[in-house]
């Protein structure tokens, strides 16, 4: 029974050694501190205490000059301060487990499919009107009611079919197959002109319909006909009888010059690390992430790192994730730019841009370029010599000549 109770107040095994042990023993006798199991060692002497009586030990081995190390530590109070982190994680573990058990009630994605003309937007807009929503039961989700609801409001939908994937609810639908045809067909009274889209000098041109106006060698200026698409049509006299109109075309090159800049900051911005950071927990539920904060961080810039993660679904959008996101406090360092760092990005901006313009089929001649550098913002000036279909169409109607653009066909601006 005594050992009974010696477990739940906890007790200590000890070794003392030093000069005098025997009056350490002696003394304790004397301020009726209980002390039992006493062993000779070759160090000393072991015993137990209780764990009250330790705390009262300390002028006993001041005066004895004796030394006391603690051996063992034995009874509930030190058992509970060992299951106190044990606990915690278990209670963690719980309520982790009761957050994912709720969590699979609701619906976390709505995926739509199938959907051609009718915008995502506006299904899923009808659908919140039917009380269809993220974060709602999945058993309140009425499957079959919805599909027919979707059949009746959006006329081109000629088959749906609407079902539940754990947290996701997937909406396929199929659209009439029926062509739609466009209201944008080139009316009866309209014509088309190939013009030029820069000066320069025809390199090569083959006409094929429509009447040509230039010819090989000709210098021309931005908007000038190249070839109308104002046939003539001659009697047997030779003259004019009457004129047909169509879609002029033809293949058309042009050699001239094209002026672009391009633009960078003389700056740059640095990301530095402080070394101060918060660890907080949290809860990814599909694509979404939530915090768990204990303390509000006041970093003004920071970065996020994910120090350990559990998954619970493999599904993409239906996701269950819970870890330790670190927060790492950062802060913006601006430095001037040296003269190999602007000029790479503005050379790089100018492989970019060269690197479109032959994938349209430009050839590149020649290249003149200008760095101009002030306090707000570095600039290259950049002309180049290129060969290529410079040129676009222009409606033009019957008698009044030709009107706005209508289509950039070899726009490089």
């Amino acid at each position: 029974m005594l050992k009974l109770i010696y477990f739940f107040r906890g007790y200590l095994k000890i070794i003392v050694c030093g000069v005098a042990p025997e009056r350490f023993m002696n003394l304790c006798a004397a301020k009726n501190i209980m002390l039992w199991n006493i062993q000779e060692e070759a160090r000393g002497y072991s015993m137990y205490i209780t764990l009250k009586s330790f705390w009262q030990i300390k002028n006993i081995v001041c005066k004895t000059s004796t030394r006391v190390v603690v051996q063992n530590r034995i009874g509930l109070p030190f058992l509970m301060k060992k299951m106190k982190k044990s606990m915690i994680l278990f209670l963690g573990i719980i309520i982790f487990l009761i957050l994912f058990i709720i969590s699979q009630l609701f619906i976390w994605q709505i995926k739509i499919t199938g959907n051609v003309s009718i915008d995502s937007m506006q299904i899923q807009s009808f659908m919140e009107e039917e009380g269809v929503h993220i974060k709602m039961q999945k058993s309140k989700i009425d499957t079959d009611h919805l599909e027919k609801a979707l059949r009746k409001k959006f006329s081109e939908v000629t088959w749906c079919s609407v079902y539940l994937s754990g947290n996701e609810l997937h909406v396929h639908i199929k659209e009439n197959d029926k062509i739609i045809l466009s209201n944008e067909t080139q009316k009866e009274d309209e014509y088309q002109d190939i013009c030029a889209l820069l000066p320069g000098t025809i390199e090569y041109i083959v006409t094929r319909k429509g009447t040509p106006y230039v010819k090989k060698g000709m210098h021309v200026e931005k908007g000038d006909i190249l070839v109308s698409g104002k046939v003539d049509v001659y009697d047997n006299d030779g003259n004019i009888k009457e004129y047909q109109y169509l879609s002029a075309d033809a293949d058309i090159v042009i050699s001239g010059q094209i002026s672009k800049h391009f633009e960078t900051s003389p700056n740059k911005t640095q990301i530095k690390y402080t070394g101060n950071y918060s660890d907080y927990p949290y809860l990814k539920i599909g694509k979404k992430i939530y915090f768990i904060k204990l303390f509000q961080h006041n970093y003004e810039t920071f970065e996020t790192e994910i120090l350990s993660s559990i998954r619970f679904n493999q599904e993409e959008n239906a996701t269950f994730e819970t870890g330790i996101l670190r927060i790492k406090e950062t802060k913006l360092e601006t430095s001037q730019k040296t003269a190999e760092e602007y000029t790479s990005e503005l050379k790089k901006q100018l492989e970019d841009y060269t690197l479109t313009l032959s994938e349209k089929g430009i050839q590149i001649l020649s290249k003149n370029v200008k760095i101009k550098k002030s306090m707000d913002i570095v600039r290259m000036e950049v002309i180049l010599g290129a060969k290529g279909r410079f040129i676009y169409t222009r409606n033009g109607h019957f008698g009044n000549g030709s009107t706005g653009v209508v289509r950039d066909a070899g726009s490089i601006h």
